[in-house]
């Protein structure tokens, strides 16, 4: 039997025995396909998105290379070794 709107899901926070229902519909039951080989999903803030294909990733040219969003795509960077409060 397939999944429907109207099922629940129950589930319990542990810290406060809390329990919640959540309704199927509020689940994400199908990503979107992807159209070309090797594409990656972007979430929006709302679904999961196609974004741009792995191969246009940058390259790492460096031992430990992180990727960080700009606004718009993941470009290369670098971890700063800088000073941080904590």
């Amino acid at each position: 039997m397939a999944l429907e709107n109207t099922d629940l899901f129950i589930t319990q926070r542990p810290a406060s025995d809390e329990l919640f229902k959540l309704p199927a519909s509020a689940l994400q039951t199908r990503l979107p396909d992807g159209d070309v080989d090797n594409t990656i999903l972007i979430w929006n803030g709302a679904t999961w998105v196609p974004g741009q294909t792995a191969n246009d990733l940058p390259d790492g040219d460096a031992n430990n290379p992180v990727l960080v969003w700009d606004g718009s795509d993941w470009v290369a960077g670098m971890v700063d070794g800088g000073e941080y409060a904590v």
